[in-house]
């Protein structure tokens, strides 16, 4: 039953770096000059929080912190920063994911709503005080946006395909501890 668990768990650790890796080489794809790609949601942050508060194992914080590294080094944005701003909240919504357990999807939206826009605002004002070269202001805001609208798409995808869904309260792990 552990090997089985182990198994399941680094299965769904590849997978996880499999869909971010597709996602980063869609934004490679030279699609023309159109520009669309800069305003399209940020598709790998809403699924690492969607895996986050439903199976932390599966989007383990090194993991995260790599594929976020590659996304910004492959997207030739400020290496790291967007990279230490995802893993922050990352562990914070790592943390509360018991409180959202019980409570409704809305709550949960809510919630990393917040978080999303807090990494938004966070990364534009460092992006400022580094005097960076940057989006402006509307395109960050109909990121923003675009990546707030697609959360529970990702989430429905990650529950209905991947079945990636919150334990149940009386769910055990493998060591015996509850969920």
């Amino acid at each position: 039953m552990a090997e089985r668990n182990a198994t399941q768990i680094w299965t769904m650790r590849a997978l996880y770096a499999a869909i971010c890796s597709a996602v980063i080489m869609f934004h490679l794809l030279p699609l023309g000059q159109i520009g669309w790609i800069t305003f399209s949601p940020d598709i790998i942050l809403c699924l690492t929080l969607a895996w986050v508060v439903r199976r932390p194992e599966y989007a383990p914080i090194l993991l995260i912190a790599a594929v976020a590294l590659l996304a910004d080094l492959l997207l030739m944005r400020v290496p790291g920063l967007w990279t230490a701003l995802v893993v922050l909240l990352a562990d914070r919504v790592g943390r509360q994911r018991h409180r959202m357990r019980s409570t409704g999807f809305g709550v949960e939206w809510f919630r990393v709503s917040v978080g999303i826009a807090m990494l938004f605002i966070l990364e534009h004002l460092a992006l400022n005080l580094l005097f960076v070269d940057r989006p402006p202001l509307p395109a960050s805001v109909l990121q923003l946006s675009a990546t707030l609208i697609v959360y529970p798409v990702v989430v429905a995808v990650s529950a209905g395909v991947f079945r990636v869904r919150k334990p149940a309260l009386i769910e055990t792990s493998p060591s015996g501890r509850r969920a």
